[in-house]
């Protein structure tokens, strides 16, 4: 398995594309640090040095306790302060990490100073969709602020729909015959359909058959130390063939049963009564009265109205506006309400209640 040198960026000066196995910056001389995230170039090449495969293979660097230098995995004592290596004492190894090529987990980008990181382009688009939010509240909030203003009541409109129920006599079908029904006739008719098989019949498919296996390169091992290896594992390997199958043939038979034809009366959920009007005269009021003097004949009685007055502002401007029943039926034609409109750009809002 192959063998290739990463790189690691300069958190301090910027510098990018520092040596992996490299425990300082090349140019400001900072020391790797502890959270140092290794990366592959995709142009790096392998390893084929002898001592460098060494160096690789030995395992991930281990930091000095002591004073905090990276050393490679075959160090006994710290290359800078000299004091021997303790695992127990806290001389810990760097984390290994395995980076697959399907995996869902976002790759490690090269570090970056935090003084380059900052991006004026970012806060520009940031402060641009910050100003025009602000802005359509300011105007939102603006528009809002509203002034009264008579207005002179020019016109009524409403409308009403009732709903109900209604106990009546109906003729239908039906597989059987309810109790209470009349029987008014009978017939054999098609209830459904049974599948029965009726033969075979051959059909050719494509499959995938296993024909071997392939090791391919599935991703890369942070060995911890600069160092990345390559993670191959055996892939099966398939080939498309075609195959001859039979298959069950079915035809469909029908399945007769006797369907009913009765008179009975039954509770039916009646089409709902339409009803508008352009003055006072709430001709629904009537008819929603005798359906419910009817009980046996008619139930579950709704009625559902909407009451629009239509204003005449100094503008010599006509709103319909819909209003509560209470303030629909205590204006008169020609008498004066209050309505709002915006005080900043002047627009009617509705009649006030």
């Amino acid at each position: 398995m192959a063998i290739r040198e990463g790189k690691w960026d300069c958190g301090v000066c910027g510098r990018r594309g520092n040596r992996g196995p490299d425990s300082y910056c090349g140019s400001c001389g900072s020391p790797r640090p502890d959270d140092v995230k290794f990366y592959l170039p995709e142009d790096a090449e392998e390893v084929t040095d002898e001592l460098l495969l060494k160096e690789a293979e030995a395992g991930a660097d281990w930091k000095c306790s002591y004073c905090s230098t990276q050393n490679n995995a075959f160090d006994q004592f710290c290359v800078s302060c000299g004091n021997k290596r303790d695992q127990a004492g806290g001389d810990v190894s760097l984390k290994e990490r395995e980076i697959r090529f399907d995996s869902t987990e976002l790759p490690d980008t090269p570090a970056v100073p935090e003084t380059a990181a900052k991006s004026g382009t970012g806060k520009k688009i940031l402060y641009t969709v910050a100003g025009l939010f602000l802005a359509v509240l300011v105007m939102f909030g603006l528009s809002m602020i509203t002034s009264e203003i008579p207005v002179k009541v020019t016109g009524f409109d409403y409308t009403a729909r009732i709903s109900f129920d209604e106990y009546k006599l109906v003729t239908e079908e039906d597989w059987s015959l309810p109790a209470g029904a009349v029987k008014l006739g009978q017939y054999r008719a098609v209830h459904h359909y049974d599948k029965v098989p009726d033969g075979y019949e051959t059909k050719t498919r494509q499959v995938q058959v296993k024909v071997g296996e392939k090791k391919v390169k599935v991703g890369v091992k942070d060995l911890g130390n600069g160092y990345f290896k390559d993670i191959y594992e055996n892939r099966p390997v398939y080939e498309t063939k075609n195959e001859t199958y039979r298959e069950t043939k079915y035809r469909d038979v029908p399945v007769y049963m006797t369907r009913y034809k009765y008179r009975m009366m039954k509770w039916v959920k009646a089409p709902p009564l339409e009803f508008k009007g352009s003055d006072k005269n709430l001709s629904f009021k009537t008819k929603e009265e005798n359906l419910k003097k009817n009980p046996d004949s008619f139930r579950n009685i709704s009625t559902e109205t909407k009451f629009y007055l239509i204003v005449t502002d100094d503008k010599g401007e006509k709103h319909r506006d819909e209003v509560k029943f209470e303030t629909w039926s205590g204006a008169g034609l020609n008498s004066t309400v209050t309505g709002e409109k915006s005080a900043l750009f002047g627009f009617f809002y509705n009649i006030k209640e």
